[in-house]
């Protein structure tokens, strides 16, 4: 299987290493953090998001992702890690487009039968749906508030 690309190969050996390794291994060390950058002579250039990913999986992993690495193309090769800008820039981006939705999930309305009721009850308009900003760590709040105002 030696003529397996690049982008191949990773996603084989990450598919192998969400199965073997805890969720929370998995998520911290690989999961978006890491590629294949190059695969040429059999050399494979691992990029890292970070010196610290790098150091850590050159010292706790480099055996294992060999191992897999080897059995998945059928060569013996030689694995290099490197901090690569690439993987910083694609997780910046998408980190990005998680917080900064550009679909609004509601519509306000400008009833002023509405904004009397926030006014009367002294509720901020700065607190509205439409200026939420939603990440991941928010995401099942702000479903569970969305279901409770469409429903109510």
């Amino acid at each position: 299987m030696t003529n397996v690309d690049k982008s191949s190969l990773w996603e084989s050996v990450l598919t192998e290493l969400q199965l073997g390794l805890s969720s929370a291994n998995y998520q911290t060390w690989f999961k978006g953090k890491t590629a294949v950058l190059s695969r040429k002579d059999r050399v494979i250039e691992i990029g890292c998001s970070s010196s610290y990913n790098k150091v850590w999986l050159e010292d706790r992993y480099q055996s294992k992702l060999k191992e897999i690495i080897d059995r998945i193309t059928g060569e013996h090769n030689t694995i290099t890690f490197c901090v690569s800008s690439k993987i910083q820039e694609a997780r910046t981006s998408k980190k990005r487009a998680q917080e900064n939705p550009t679909v609004p999930l509601f519509e306000e309305t400008d009833s002023s039968t509405i904004q009397k009721s926030l006014d009367d009850a002294n509720i901020n308009r700065n607190y509205s749906f439409s200026n939420f900003i939603v990440g991941q760590s928010n995401q099942l709040a702000y479903a569970v508030s969305k279901s409770i105002v469409e429903n109510y």
